[in-house]
Formats: C-alpha cells, structure tokens, sequence
C-alpha cells in the first residue's frame, strides 16, 4: 500500500475494510451492475460529498457537443482521494511502461480551479444559512 494511502486510512477513520486489497475481497455483482462506456465526465461538488457524472459525446448539434449522461456516482470526499490515488498510481505505472498520454485539451472546470473554489464556497454557504430539518 502506497504511503499516501497509509496516511489516509490513518486520518478517515474509514473501517480496514474500505482499503482491502483486490486479492482479499470477494466480489458480487448485483443484476443491477451495469458495464458503461464513457468519454465525458462531469464533477459536482455538495457540502457533503462529490459527484461524477459519466456520459459519452453522441453527436454535435449547433456546434456543441450532445452528450448522454449515462450514471452519476457519489462518493464521500475520503473515497473520492483514495479513488484519485489509486487512478494516479496506475496511470504512473502506465506511462513509466508505454510512455505519456496525451491529452488534447486542458481540463479544467467552466471557470477553473477559482470557480470550483467559488462554488464549493457558496453551497457550503447556502447549507448552512438552512434553517434546521424537523
């Protein structure tokens, strides 16, 4: 397990269980699993935790993409960085043996990483001028 892992599982108090190993699970799958393809993806913020939207570009119609939102996954903020970690180091392993890959554009949110900032901000903002449930 990675450093960075280690670090993570010290600080979320996420049960051993959440870091198994692929080899010391077993896995099921459920009649509703579903395997999807995907080229596009959308991130959403909330004050509690993050979403991704997966969709896949379909067509082109006034000169802007048509894409088809396929799933939308939420996860905590602890799984989501575990998730980036894991992606990162087989990326890394990746192109340690095939070289880079290249991406075509630079990927950033409608207003970069200021508007991200600016909209987990404001919705954390907006939670807690709520007035209580109940």
């Amino acid at each position: 397990m990675s450093k960075q892992i280690d670090d993570l599982k010290k600080r979320s108090g996420l049960p051993d269980e959440a870091f198994a190993k692929a080899a010391d699970q077993i896995r099921v799958r459920t009649e509703r699993f579903r395997q999807l393809y995907a080229n596009n993806m959308q991130v959403g913020i909330s004050s509690w935790d993050l979403a991704i939207t997966f969709g896949e570009i379909i067509g082109e119609k006034e000169g802007k993409p048509i894409i088809e939102e396929t799933v939308r996954v939420n996860m905590t903020r602890e799984i989501a960085k575990v998730l980036s970690i894991i992606l990162k180091n087989h990326i890394d392993a990746f192109e340690a043996a095939y070289g880079e890959i290249k991406i075509p554009i630079e990927p950033v949110a409608p207003e970069g990483a200021a508007g991200i900032a600016a909209q987990a901000e404001n919705q954390v903002e907006s939670q807690l001028d709520k007035p209580p449930a109940g």
